[in-house]
């Protein structure tokens, strides 16, 4: 940033009486003059020249301060000219003389707001003071190097008259100041306490309402508090937050939300779980939360029925997790999703309803994805290993037995989580696989690929030692 180089201060250049008075060019007798001021040293301004912006925003500035009435660009342009000149100024006094300036020009910018003679499109004026309060106060913290009791007084005002509406900018270095002041025995904890439940109130609203900002809003709370956590074992207790605090659950007890944050809030200021206000609190809160989560548990379901599936599968109710999981598939975007879900209702089907009808092609599809591959190729031996009893002969049932073996042995290779399942199911099913007198019988050689007609697939011929 060029600085403000040869610019001579002269405070006495600057009428008081025209500052009172917020002119506008509006009705000069050379507004053309003082608007084409305002024209040169913006543009000079824009490109941070400072040193060719001055003269310009000084003429202006001295005839109309509150320029058309319709912006405020006089005071807040100069202001910057003048921090830009204070922070490159070595000298102490003149210093001061800058400072003492800047402050005035802060005030008179409210002034002129509070008056009625600055009125800006789509600003409600009766907060915009908070603003630039806001904005000095900012600017005595990191630049000023005013008073921390003056610059509380800033913040204060700021805050009162902005509300909600603060900018996030102040309150990192008010929490700062009052770190510092508490620690150094020159504020009481109870204004400590109280600047940290208005810096926070401010925060939470913003968190929640203001699209732009919120989450630097968040940021801004998240430093806030931990400027606190410094001090918040000597200023906040027990006593303090039930007092203020009880009172709201006695005024609101059925508020659900509001009891489980008061609750919460005394647990973590050292207030005993036993003590008898926490006691009726949990007691009421209880109510509410069992109401609350069976109405979450439903838009949850509602949202996840595979989710609601695997619960009414453990509580038993097989018939209704089926019907969750074809919805979940109907749901579904992914693929794998829809895998996962047919192979769930191909087991419940085949282990707990003890039918066929649809496992085959249920698992065939779980083994489209790894989350249940291995199992669904375990599901498969099974329904082979099934099946096959019912098959037309000896041979033909010892040929399903080879699928299932074959199926167990994928499912083991694909996910070795199954492994253990897959050796115990091999070993109850090695000792039926077919005979090789009866392979011999049929000219059917080891490793030889017949087709079991039983579960329709081709397999490769072992036999039973």
């Amino acid at each position: 940033m060029k600085q403000l180089g040869i610019i001579t201060l002269l405070l006495t250049a600057f009428s008081i009486t025209a500052f009172a008075q917020c002119a506008t060019w509006n009705d000069l007798p050379n507004k053309a003059e003082i608007e084409e001021a305002h024209v040169l040293y913006r543009d000079f301004f824009k490109q941070k020249n400072y040193d060719q912006a001055f003269p310009y925003w000084e003429k202006a500035f001295q005839a109309a301060p509150a320029a058309d009435g319709k912006r405020d660009l006089h005071f807040s342009n100069g202001i910057d000219m003048y921090l830009a000149k204070y922070s490159a100024e070595t000298d102490a006094a003149k210093k001061e003389e800058l400072k003492a300036t800047i402050i005035k020009m802060y005030d008179d910018w409210v002034a002129c707001i509070e008056n009625g003679s600055i009125v800006l499109n789509n600003t409600d004026m009766k907060k915009y003071p908070g603003f630039v309060r806001g904005r000095e106060a900012f600017n005595m913290y990191y630049t000023l190097n005013v008073p921390y009791e003056d610059n509380i007084a800033t913040l204060d005002e700021a805050i009162a008259l902005a509300g909600n509406e603060t900018e996030y900018i102040i309150l990192r270095p008010y929490a700062n100041i009052v770190q510092y002041q508490f620690t150094n025995e020159l504020m009481t904890k109870e204004k400590a306490r109280e600047v940290y439940k208005t810096l926070n109130d401010i925060s939470d609203y913003n968190v929640k309402n203001n699209k732009e900002f919120g989450s630097t809003f968040k940021t801004e709370k998240d430093a806030v508090n931990q400027v606190f956590s410094t001090i918040e074992n000597y200023i906040f207790d027990c006593d303090y937050f039930k007092a203020r605090l009880v009172p709201d659950f006695k005024a609101d007890p059925d508020n659900g939300a509001q009891t489980e944050q008061i609750i919460k809030t005394l647990l973590q200021r050292g207030c005993d779980k036993e003590d008898p206000a926490i006691v009726e609190m949990q007691e009421k809160y209880a109510v509410y939360a069992d109401s609350v989560n069976r109405v979450r548990q439903a838009e949850f379901y509602a949202a996840n029925p595979g989710a609601h599936a695997r619960d009414l599968y453990k509580e038993g109710s097989y018939d209704e997790a089926i019907d969750k999981w074809e919805e979940a598939i109907k749901k579904a975007e992914e693929d794998e999703k829809k895998s996962e879900y047919s192979y769930w209702i191909a087991y419940t089907r085949f282990h707990k309803l003890n039918t066929t009808s649809g496992v085959l092609s249920g698992a065939q599809k779980g083994t489209k994805t790894d989350a249940v591959k291995g199992n669904a190729y375990i599901l498969i031996g099974d329904y082979y290993a099934k099946v096959g009893r019912s098959c037309s002969d000896s041979w033909e049932q010892r040929l399903a037995i080879l699928g299932a073996l074959s199926k167990y042995a994928t499912a083991k290779s694909v996910d070795p989580g199954v492994a253990d399942e897959a050796n115990r199911k091999i070993g109850i099913y090695a000792s039926s696989k077919p005979e090789r007198q009866e392979g011999f019988m049929r000219k059917v050689k080891e490793g030889q690929r017949v087709k079991a007609k039983c579960i329709g697939e081709m397999v490769t011929v072992s036999f039973v030692d």
